[in-house]
């Protein structure tokens, strides 16, 4: 399944879902399920041991399940349809989604709120996750999505409560099953995919405008580390090429209240005397405030990095002339050294002297007198 989506005049979006063998859907439930026993691993060398229960086993076991899944997603958007985050991170940060669908249990759970979470749901979540959004048409369905870290992975996690989903509504796709669950949620999601996928873009510039203002590094002044520096300032603009017009763009998409109401009824908790906040205009206002945010700073970075740029061009300017000035004196001397080596020896010899002795016998002049 592959949707193409234009979401600003300068940004477009693709949407590539990917179907899963039988063996590998199953495989978070052959992980869960797994008898395992405690578990001794060394560390600090070999009489230094650390020991891992029984939940942190199976929860490495479900993470590396979906880091392999995401490594097969990366490889191919590497080989098949390079973009944004494969230029950039390498397809280390590419924004991946998962759904996740059981019959009878709600697999994420608003903590403090409804049915408590079990054991066996809490392993499916990766630390570092945000807020759990639930619908408010479809209580049974979920969002668990990733706050944007340094150089954590952007992910998302659905989840579906298939006895919870109204059969009338399906009626028109032939009933409920796999297939028609994964259409449904698409219908449903896609616009939030896009949507949160540009909240993932203005972090991703943020890290690549950090990266690049930390490595720049004039604190020699050799010719090498001078080089080395205006080459990265050159690969910096480079990059940046069109981030100005993205970040306009993003900032003027995000004041669009209509575009961002296909999702509105999905809410979180609320903290203690507020109202519930709205999945649509949390993620509004967050794209709003880092665009702005990241345009100040990438201005900020542009400016700083064409007046280093300007200083190490005029050091470059100062060292040339230094270089000219010593070769003139050296052209100076090989020139006098031509000179005196071209005439014959007797010749610069009677020469010299007579020039000593005109010197020595020569009369000082009188005083002027008034």
């Amino acid at each position: 399944m592959v949707e193409i989506v234009q979401i600003t005049p300068e940004i477009t979006g693709v949407l590539v879902g990917f179907r899963l063998s039988t063996e590998f859907s199953s495989a978070y439930e052959v992980a869960l399920n797994a008898d395992r026993n405690y578990v001794h691993r060394p560390i600090f060398g070999k009489f230094t041991y650390t020991t891992l229960g029984v939940e942190l086993l199976k929860r490495e076991a479900v993470d590396k399940i979906r880091a392999d899944s995401k490594q097969i997603i990366s490889t191919w958007f590497r080989r098949h349809l390079r973009g944004f985050f494969i230029s950039t991170s390498g397809g280390l940060r590419l924004p991946t989604a998962e759904l996740l669908s059981c019959h009878n249990d709600i697999v994420l759970t608003q903590k403090g709120h409804g049915t408590p979470e079990k054991a066996w749901c809490r392993l499916l979540t990766p630390y570092g996750f945000g807020d759990v959004w639930a619908s408010l048409k479809y209580p049974g369905f979920r969002i668990l999505s990733t706050e944007p870290v340094d150089d954590m992975p952007f992910h998302t996690i659905f989840s579906i409560q298939i006895s919870t989903l109204p059969a009338e509504e399906f009626s028109i796709y032939g009933g409920i099953n796999s297939g028609t669950v994964v259409k449904f949620a698409h219908e449903n999601l896609s616009d939030f995919l896009c949507q949160n996928a540009m909240l993932y873009v203005l972090h991703e510039i943020r890290n690549k405008i950090k990266e690049n203002r930390q490595k720049l590094n004039i604190r020699k002044t050799s010719y090498r580390s001078i080089t080395k520096s205006i080459e990265r300032i050159k690969d910096y603009f480079e990059f940046s090429v069109g981030i100005p017009i993205i970040l306009t763009d993003l900032r003027d998409f995000s004041k669009r209240k209509n575009i961002w109401n296909s999702y509105i009824f999905f809410n979180a908790p609320p903290w203690p005397q507020e109202e519930p906040a709205q999945l649509s205009e949390v993620l509004r206002n967050h794209v709003k405030f880092l665009s702005q945010k990241t345009a100040n700073e990438e201005l900020s970075v542009r400016e700083h990095f064409e007046q280093l740029a300007s200083i190490m061009s005029t050091q470059e300017s100062v060292k040339a002339q230094k270089r000219m000035e010593f070769l003139t004196y050296l052209t100076i001397v090989l020139a006098l050294s031509s000179l005196i080596v071209s005439l014959s020896p007797d010749t610069w010899i009677k020469e010299t002297k007579a020039y000593l002795d005109r010197k020595i016998n020569q009369k000082p002049k009188p005083p002027n007198s008034f």
